[in-house]
């Protein structure tokens, strides 16, 4: 099953027709040079970056022209971990973590143990009263990426995810996607240019150069 699709695909002068696929279950690694387009290419497939030319679609829905009701109903389809982490600031960890659920209408009680669990599987528990403001760069990193991840999305994008993290840190974080897909089938796609060796999964990658994409895989 297609995931995302795009052909011909031009956006923002930096991706100039590109011709990929992204399927069911892939963990997919995007890289580029710095200014590249792999952060554009990302935003594209969350519809925060409109195509100039081409198709792009998302679970078989163009994405060219989507309108504002159709988008969110995909991107709850989806977990997003941006570089700039984007939590609420007056929110505690746990809350933060547990927005998607939120979102989606479980249970406070529900929200509340799928929240502590993967807080405490990234050694965060004892922050989860914690605000924003007093966590680390890589701590707010990691509680960024689990709120990606809390409500078991179909696709799972992620922006720099091990950025600011201490080499144990990033470890946990690569283990928390290996179990992402193997427990719920998500899809992954990362944009990093720090491409990991991950033992027990098959990856993929787009590289793009000059505004090409190269896919490998």
């Amino acid at each position: 099953m297609k995931v995302i699709e795009a052909r011909n695909l031009t956006i923002n002068g930096v991706v100039k027709g590109a011709n990929f696929e992204i399927l069911r279950k892939d963990i997919l690694f995007l890289s580029a040079k710095s200014g590249g387009g792999k952060s554009a290419l990302l935003r594209s497939f969350y519809g925060d970056l409109k195509p100039d030319g081409g198709s792009l679609k998302l679970f078989d829905t163009q994405l060219n022209g989507i309108g504002s009701g159709k988008l969110c109903a995909l991107r709850r389809r989806m977990g997003i971990a941006f570089e700039d982490f984007k939590l609420i600031a007056d929110w505690t960890v746990e809350k933060n973590v547990s927005l998607p659920l939120m979102i989606a209408g479980r249970s406070p009680a529900f929200c509340q143990r799928a929240a502590l669990r993967l807080l405490k599987y990234v050694d965060l528990l004892p922050k989860a009263n914690f605000y924003p403001h007093e966590l680390s760069g890589g701590e707010k990193k990691r509680v960024a990426i689990i709120r990606a991840l809390v409500a078991s999305p179909e696709l799972v994008l992620l922006d720099e995810p091990t950025s600011f993290l201490d080499d144990y840190s990033a470890e946990i974080v690569w283990m928390l996607l290996e179990a992402a897909s193997r427990s719920f089938g998500a899809t992954i796609v990362v944009a990093t240019n720090n491409i990991p060796t991950l033992k027990n999964l098959t990856t993929r990658s787009l590289t793009l150069e000059d505004g090409a994409v190269i896919q490998k895989g």
